[in-house]
């Protein structure tokens, strides 16, 4: 009984490796924990098995889920940091036995056994953990949400001699630094915009077109989490939230227009190709006009008297809006035609007369 009661106990000392941070962060922008890293190391190390025959998968578990033992007390330290290595082993060393120290000996001496092989970095077991160990943290790098000044030129070099041991990880490894050498291309190019006054820090929506290029490279998600990190003093999430929702909409029906191009029998485009399409300049104008009225109505009425309408330069003086309906049609012009007015007025800079109809295909042209 006291033997059960002292493996109990081990398992909540343990604990503590869920509330130890590294300095990795996960994709949604916290700091994740040595278990977690030990834990992802541990599905890495089981899901390669069949590609090494000749190395035990037991002992790779089992040193996967151990090797970061020693950090329970003192924390883990950043790769970054220049540290007195043997000093820093010392330590992790002392924090595994204080650890495990309620275990039965046999079962203590055989983790701290477990850890010491790791470290010494001399079987195949523990060089293909060794070489894993970094390529996930390499991972999590890229996956992460990280800070804007997050460093992901120290990764390409990063345990990269580890993965020498054996051609599938040095493939694997090699897959890994392209997806580091794809976010460092992507922070550039928004940096650059950045740097270059290209962006104006308080008006995104000044910046549409520029905008929409990085989109069509990285993609919505990638952008928005790009500009809220850059410049935190200024991109605060809480105070651009209404600009990032305009833009998310306003890439959501850009799409929908080529969806709607494409069903029509154009050939397939993307957000650089459609600029100078016909139809397009409309489109974009009467979005943005969308835009306007959308924050000066509520949503339930701009929801059931704008969705689905669309409008056309009929001639230089005059802009059509379709509608769905007939209904629809006569309820803009009777109720909102002043609001449609001066948001036109706004957007474009030019006073149009308004005319209303129905479409007759329901398509945004």
């Amino acid at each position: 009984m006291e033997e059960y009661k002292n493996l109990i106990s081990f398992i909540k000392e343990v604990e503590r490796l869920k509330n130890v941070t590294r300095t990795a962060w996960t994709s949604e922008g916290r700091q994740e924990s040595v278990a977690e890293h030990s834990w992802r190391l541990s599905l890495f190390a089981m899901v390669l098995e069949d590609y090494f025959k000749d190395i035990d998968f037991n002992k790779v578990l089992r040193m996967s889920l151990v090797h970061d033992l020693g950090e329970a007390y003192d924390g883990d330290i950043s790769a970054k940091v220049v540290v007195d290595v043997q000093e820093k082993l010392k330590k992790e060393e002392q924090g595994i036995m204080k650890l495990t120290e309620a275990l039965p000996k046999v079962l203590q001496q055989e983790l701290i056994m477990l850890w010491q092989e790791y470290n010494s970095g001399k079987t195949n077991e523990a060089k293909l953990v060794k070489a894993i160990d970094k390529i996930e943290t390499i991972i999590q790098h890229n996956q992460g949400d990280n800070p804007a000044d997050f460093d992901y030129h120290f990764n390409l070099e990063y345990g990269k001699k580890l993965s020498d041991f054996h051609p599938i990880i040095q493939t694997i490894r090699e897959l890994v630094d392209k997806e580091t050498i794809h976010k460092i291309d992507e922070k550039n190019v928004l940096k650059s915009d950045f740097n270059n006054n290209k962006i104006d820090s308080n008006n995104l929506q000044h910046n549409q077109h520029l905008l929409l290029s990085i989109i069509s490279d990285i993609g919505i998600d990638e952008t928005m989490k790009m500009i809220s990190r850059f410049y935190p003093e200024q991109f605060k999430k809480e105070m651009i939230s209404n600009e990032i929702q305009e833009l998310q909409n306003r890439v959501t029906s850009i799409e929908g227009w080529i969806k709607d191009q494409n069903q029509l029998g154009k050939s397939p485009m993307n957000l650089y190709e459609i600029r100078g399409e016909s139809g397009f300049k409309e489109f974009e104008l009467w979005n943005q006009v969308l835009a306007k009225i959308q924050q000066n109505i509520s949503k339930p009425s701009f929801d059931t008297w704008f969705a689905g309408t669309s409008a056309k330069y009929i001639d230089e003086d005059t802009i059509m809006v379709y509608s769905k309906n007939e209904f629809q049609s006569e309820w803009l012009k009777d109720r909102y035609k002043e609001e449609i007015f001066f948001a036109v007025k706004e957007v474009a800079g030019l006073t149009y007369d308004l005319e209303f109809s129905v479409s007759k295909n329901n398509l945004k042209k």
